[in-house]
């Protein structure tokens, strides 16, 4: 964040609650649905004002409903609370978890990558979490790609909403980013990578469009908005 030295720049702010909505909208672009066994990279450069859990950071996900009923379809990556990153899919063993690597007020760099089989984490360029041997997954082809929170049991019911992030950038790609290459997205700006951005969404410049020429242009919902930093 920026003290008296240093330029501000816009973010996209998420601030909500149960029954407050702040979230963003993506549309359901197939380029995104990464069914079955489709290799992908997610990635976000943001901050957590605090650690109290809440919201997605990004997902393609029908979830259980609020009851725990249901079967869930689709992929995600998020926060558990406190310090604990995870990331999902919806096939087993459903979960690559990190506990102890999130920090609040401080800029960090949070990927996730899928080979087709192993489910990896990383943040600020460390590996920090890894599982293998995930099964095909369901795509939520009818679900709407979403920033902050998920769909719970039904396209018609939004999940939890984030107490309070900020988020430089966010993007998706094709394929699963080698370890080598895990520096680059943090700034996707500039990387020079070989595998295509398929979602691109620059929040500094005061906007949820996409980026990657796509069509995943972003909505934003309830109290999102942008701020300056």
């Amino acid at each position: 964040m920026s003290n008296n030295d240093q330029p501000t720049e816009t973010v996209l702010q998420l601030k909500g609650n149960n029954q407050t909505p702040s979230y963003v909208r993506c549309g359901t672009n197939k380029s995104l649905l990464f069914g079955g066994n489709q290799p992908y990279t997610l990635t976000a450069r943001m901050i957590f004002q605090n650690l109290n859990g809440g919201g997605m950071i990004m997902s393609k996900l029908i979830s259980t409903r609020w009851d725990g009923s249901g079967t869930p379809r689709g992929y995600s990556m998020l926060p558990m609370g406190g310090a604990f990153l995870r990331s999902y899919r919806s096939g087993p063993p459903y979960d690559c978890d990190a506990k102890d690597v999130l920090v609040a007020n401080k800029w960090l760099q949070i990927v996730t990558t899928f080979d087709g089989s192993t489910l990896t984490l990383y943040v600020d360029n460390k590996q920090v979490a890894q599982a293998l041997c995930f099964k095909a997954i369901q795509p939520a082809g009818e679900a709407e790609f979403l920033i902050g929170t998920c769909y719970r049991g039904s396209i018609d019911v939004t999940g939890t909403m984030p107490g309070g992030w900020l988020i430089d950038f966010m993007g998706v790609l094709e394929g699963c980013i080698p370890p080598d290459e895990i520096p680059q997205l943090a700034n996707l700006r500039t990387a020079n990578l070989d595998n295509p951005q398929l979602a691109f969404w620059d929040f500094t410049t005061g906007t949820a469009k996409d980026l990657s020429g796509n069509g995943n242009d972003g909505t934003l919902m309830g109290t999102a908005k942008f701020v300056q930093v």
